[in-house]
């Protein structure tokens, strides 16, 4: 069978090694230019190809794996009405993930930014920081990068609540709502952290009304996708101090434009789309890419299929 590797920065330097070792034709390539021969591809690697290649050439494409857990930028149904198998890498990321976001929920508590600054001015100013123990956490979203981050802030004493579809019960959260209630429960939460998907009921989610909801004291985290915060909306209520802190690793344009208000907004923190790296990340996502190809070949079920 031929694969077309469209991807190979997140893997490991020797993961087309791998490839070959299961009796695959590896076409490596890239999705900055047009791969020449795309109906000979039974099999793909990567998330970003589709982005700014078509699709529908690959007329006999049968498995897709994408390398990202999200999926919002690529032409899903319409491959799968071409009856191709996509999975995508969920599990892979959940765990630098979550750890960024308790470090960003901890240096907002601890007002680490501020003491910073203060040090680079050679300043010593007592501060009143507050303790975790008792804040009420609530992750839009509820899938394995929320339950990741849930597991991580849960030992802090914190009351932990969760949004998803339908409001249904997911182990480790006190408590779900649907998404559908958002805005009558979000002003009791000291911090909302968004792990959603891109989509027409979450775009554009976070806005001046919803902002206005927050209590002032309150943060937002971002880790999920950038569109679902209106962007303008959070700047102001930063600047007016209408909420205290915002950590955003992802943005609606990236890279983040220079002329984005957001680098300048009061209590910010714009982090340029790593919250996902780690050191075993490339182990992780080569072992689930392997297992799934095997098992679609064989015939198996295969991991995370959209």
């Amino acid at each position: 069978m031929n694969l077309f590797f469209a991807e190979r920065r997140p893997y490991p330097e020797n993961f087309e090694d791998e490839l070959k070792k299961l009796g695959l034709n590896v076409f490596p390539g890239s999705e900055k230019e047009a791969f020449e021969q795309p109906e000979i591809i039974d099999l793909m690697i990567g998330s970003r190809y589709f982005m700014k290649q078509e699709y529908a050439s690959f007329a006999n494409l049968k498995f897709l794996q994408l390398n990202s857990a999200g999926y919002d930028k690529i032409p899903i149904e319409q491959l799968k009405a071409m009856g191709v198998t996509i999975c995508n890498a969920r599990g892979v990321y959940g765990a630098p993930i979550a750890e960024w976001v308790v470090m960003q929920w901890l240096m907002a508590l601890k007002q680490t930014r501020e003491v910073w600054e203060n040090q680079q001015n050679k300043q010593w100013k007592h501060r009143n920081v507050r303790e975790a123990q008792g804040d009420k956490i609530l992750i839009l979203g509820t899938g394995d990068i929320a339950s990741e981050i849930a597991k991580r802030m849960k030992p802090f004493g914190v009351e932990m609540s969760g949004v998803n579809t339908d409001g249904r019960k997911i182990d480790g959260f006190d408590l779900t709502y649907p998404l559908n209630q958002l805005s009558e429960y979000i002003s009791d939460y000291d911090c909302v952290i968004i792990t959603l998907p891109l989509n027409e009921a979450t775009r554009n989610l976070i806005d001046e009304t919803m902002l206005a909801r927050m209590k002032p004291t309150a943060g937002i985290i971002n880790i999920g996708r950038g569109g679902i915060i209106v962007e303008d909306a959070l700047v102001d209520a930063l600047n007016a101090q209408r909420i205290a802190y915002a950590a955003l690793d992802v943005f609606a344009i990236e890279p983040l434009p220079i002329e984005s208000k957001l680098w300048d907004a009061m209590n910010c923190v714009v982090s340029p789309h790593i919250s996902y790296s780690g050191q075993f990340t490339k182990e992780r996502l080569a072992k689930l890419t392997i297992e799934n190809l095997t098992n679609f070949i064989e015939g198996k079920e295969t991991k995370h299929r959209l």
